[in-house]
């Protein structure tokens, strides 16, 4: 009796952890459309286009996999992060469960 016990809580913990993940996922999924369905990526995300768009870059190097010193070559493995705000891509977070921040990646 006391391992089904123990089986049914475990039961009813899972069902209730893939529930959380489940509706949060529905959220998401409606944030994604409602921002994307008339997004056009050939206009430049700023408000006046005569500004120009402030933009940062960093360069993380993760590892150095080749030195071929005789023709001169590095290889490396690294991350390039672009990061800029789009006035486009604004919702009012109350709409979508207090999804208040979100990142895409391109």
């Amino acid at each position: 009796m006391q391992r089904f016990i123990i089986f049914l809580i475990k039961t009813i913990y899972l069902m209730f952890f893939i529930f959380i993940i489940v509706s949060g996922d529905v959220y998401m999924t409606k944030l994604y459309r409602y921002l994307f369905v008339d997004y056009n990526k050939e206009i430049r995300p700023i408000v006046n286009s005569n500004l120009p768009i402030n933009t940062s870059i960093a360069f993380s190097l993760v590892q150095v996999v080749d030195v071929d010193e005789r023709n001169q070559l590095l290889t490396v493995l690294a991350w390039v992060h672009l990061r800029w705000n789009d006035w486009r891509l604004a919702w009012d977070p109350n709409k979508f469960v207090n999804l208040d921040s979100r990142y895409y990646f391109i």
